[in-house]
């Protein structure tokens, strides 16, 4: 589920944030998470830190790894913090790209 609020500056209570592109202050692009309810992941998986590794993989085509709040790393095994928010980092340096499909 994606956020549709932009002006949020924190995850609400029983979800957490996964970014995927972090916002730019450079340029004031926007970034992109995902707002992901707590209490739906366990139906998808019994390690939700590497569930969050593969929405990553999966939505920007490339291998990646997710840090914590503070940067810190975390495992595949941890358990997700209520209100947390973690980031998805690519593991090489080339951007991401989207095929559109023409019409």
């Amino acid at each position: 589920m994606a956020s549709i609020t932009p002006t949020a500056t924190e995850p609400h209570a029983g979800t957490v944030w996964l970014i995927l592109v972090p916002v730019n202050s450079g340029n004031h692009a926007p970034g992109m998470y995902l707002e992901l309810p707590l209490d739906e992941i366990p139906r998808f998986t019994k390690r939700p830190l590497k569930f969050l590794r593969y929405l990553g993989y999966v939505i920007l085509n490339q291998e990646g790894v997710v840090s914590g709040t503070r940067n810190e790393p975390v495992g595949d095994d941890d358990h997700l913090v209520n209100r947390a928010v973690y980031a998805f980092a690519t593991t090489n340096r080339c951007m991401p790209f989207f095929l559109v499909p023409s019409k």
